[in-house]
C-alpha cells in the first residue's frame, strides 16, 4: 500500500494508520457515483507499475474459491452489467461443484443511470432461466 501510495505522490509515514488517512482522499463525496470522480491521468509506465501494485494487493482479477461447500456467498454490487458479469461467473462457478446455503447481494440502492446500467434485460433473464441453471434458481 505504501508503494501504491508514493506512485500518486501521497504523503504518509508508512504507518498503517497513516496510509488510511492518506487514502481517504481518494473518497467519493455522499451520493457521487464512481464514474463521476476526475480522470487520474498517468503515463502508461506509471499505469502499468500501478496494476502490478494493485496485483499484488489481490484487488485485481477473480480468486478461485479454494472450497466447494460454504455457508454464505457474498456478492458484491455494481452498474448492471457488473452485476451481469458477476452473476454470470457465479453460474460458472455453480457447474464447477460450488455450492452455498445463502447468497448474500451487499448492494445500496440508486437510481440506474442511462449509460452506466445498460444492459438488454433478455439477456438476464435468458442467463439465469437456462435449464443447466436450475439448481441456482431453486437455491437463490
Amino acid at each position: 500500500m505504501s508503494q501504491l501510495l508514493n506512485e500518486f505522490d501521497i504523503t504518509h509515514d508508512g504507518c498503517l494508520s497513516s496510509m488510511i488517512e492518506a487514502s481517504q482522499q481518494w473518497r467519493r463525496k455522499p451520493a457521487q457515483e464512481r464514474w463521476e470522480l476526475p480522470d487520474i491521468n498517468l503515463s502508461a509506465e506509471k499505469t502499468h507499475r500501478v496494476f502490478q501494485l494493485l496485483k499484488q494487493l489481490r484487488m485485481t482479477g477473480s480468486i478461485e474459491p479454494s472450497s466447494n461447500q460454504y455457508d454464505y456467498l457474498l456478492l458484491l454490487g455494481s452498474t448492471a452489467p457488473g452485476m451481469l458479469h458477476r452473476l454470470q461467473h457465479l453460474t460458472e462457478l455453480w457447474d464447477k461443484g460450488l455450492r452455498f446455503k445463502h447468497l448474500i447481494f451487499l448492494v445500496s440502492e440508486r437510481p440506474l443511470h442511462a449509460t452506466m446500467d445498460r444492459v438488454k434485460l433478455n439477456v438476464l433473464t435468458r442467463a439465469f432461466s437456462s435449464p443447466k441453471n436450475q439448481d441456482l434458481n431453486n437455491t437463490v
